[in-house]
C-alpha cells in the first residue's frame, strides 16, 4: 500500500517537473535559468506553507499507524 502510495506521489512530482522542463524548452527559457531559480519557483509564504501542509498531511498518518502497530506488537508480546 505504501509503495503504490508514495509511487503515485513520486510519479506525479516527476510529471510536474517534466511539465515544467518541457515548458521551459518549448518557450525558450534557458535550462541554466531553471536550475539557477529552483528555489523561488513558489513565490508566496502562502504556497510555501500549503506545500509544507500537504506534505505533512501525507506522512503523518503514515508515521502514527507504523508506531500503532508497533506498540500493539510489542504490548501482545508481554
Amino acid at each position: 500500500m505504501y509503495m503504490k502510495k508514495y509511487g503515485i506521489t513520486f510519479l506525479m512530482g516527476s510529471l510536474c517537473l517534466a511539465f515544467t522542463a518541457i515548458t521551459d524548452i518549448l518557450f525558450g527559457f534557458p535550462w541554466t535559468n531553471f536550475i539557477i531559480n529552483w528555489k523561488f519557483t513558489l513565490f508566496s509564504i502562502v504556497e510555501k506553507w500549503t506545500v509544507i501542509l500537504l506534505l505533512i498531511l501525507l506522512f503523518v498518518p503514515d508515521v502514527y499507524q507504523f508506531f500503532k502497530k508497533k506498540k500493539s506488537r510489542h504490548a501482545s508480546q508481554s
